[in-house]
């Protein structure tokens, strides 16, 4: 399949497994590691990212999303509908439903912005501000220029937020980034 599904828990795993889907993991609570994600790319460099549509499924896939940026790997995000986790999902609804979810999951860019815009009120400059503060070190993330170029414009068209504005700060960002790596290198 030439991707594989990450979803948090055992019982997460092991339904959809019994109903075919076979090229599912599960990461054993919400905090992936960059040991599991080496492992995982050894394999794929695709994954979706399936876990619980509660507060702590959702936070720990938006901390999962700059780990597995840096560590190459190409990122979806799908989601269940609230309070369902796979192996209720798929109880209620089926595997067919199931892997419909999969087939429309959201690249990480989309579910990070719309993640973003329901903590922060978009309405204001400063909520806009913080949205692209929070979203600015994941789209640095990306080692390609014409990826991080392309969702540099789509923020800005998200937002109405100027594109060389996020360009100052995306810079801002790189040049304290830059500076910290310069303090704890040995001398």
């Amino acid at each position: 399949e030439d991707h594989a599904i990450i979803v948090e828990g055992y019982m997460d795993f092991i339904m959809p497994f019994q109903a075919g889907v076979q090229n599912i993991v599960a990461s054993l609570g919400t905090a992936l590691t960059v040991e599991q994600i080496r492992l995982l790319r050894r394999y794929t460099q695709n994954v979706v990212m399936l876990y619980d549509t509660d507060k702590a499924g959702e936070a720990a896939i938006i901390r999962s999303l700059d780990l597995l940026i840096e560590e190459g790997m190409n990122v979806k995000v799908a989601t269940l509908a609230e309070g369902d986790d796979p192996d209720s999902f798929i109880r209620k609804y089926g595997v067919d439903a199931f892997k419909e979810r999969l087939k429309n999951s959201q690249s990480l860019f989309e579910y990070k912005l719309k993640w973003l815009r329901e903590k922060h009120d978009t309405r204001t400059v400063e909520g806009r501000a913080k949205v692209c503060s929070e979203m600015l070190p994941t789209i640095n993330k990306f080692e390609n220029a014409i990826i991080r170029a392309e969702y540099l414009r789509q923020l800005s068209q998200a937002l109405s937020v100027s594109q060389e504005a996020l360009f100052v700060e995306s810079q801002k960002f790189v040049s304290m980034m830059n500076n910290q790596l310069r303090e704890i290198q040995p001398k």
